[in-house]
């Protein structure tokens, strides 16, 4: 492998440090600033829902995305008990 490529190959994963330790700071983030498991839950469904509207790999791939609440209400017939929604 040429200096070059093992160059780009150190940056790359550099990078996809970079990006793991920013997800592992969202999550740790959500859970300090959460009031109980539910909420943390909440947090974390937002998030998810807002890197598939946004991120460029994703964002095309998807007609609609929602959290399961909003989906629930959409589909009241397919939810059996959605008191807890």
């Amino acid at each position: 492998m040429s200096d070059t490529a093992i160059g780009e190959s150190n940056a790359k994963e550099q990078v996809q440090g970079d990006n793991i330790q920013a997800f592992y700071d969202l999550l740790n983030s959500i859970e300090q600033s959460s009031s109980d498991a539910r909420d943390k839950g909440t947090r974390f469904e937002n998030l998810i829902l807002d890197f598939l509207q946004n991120d460029p790999t994703y964002k095309n791939d998807f007609a609609k995305v929602q959290t399961y609440a909003d989906w629930a209400q959409e589909h009241t017939d397919l939810v059996p008990n959605k008191k807890s929604i």
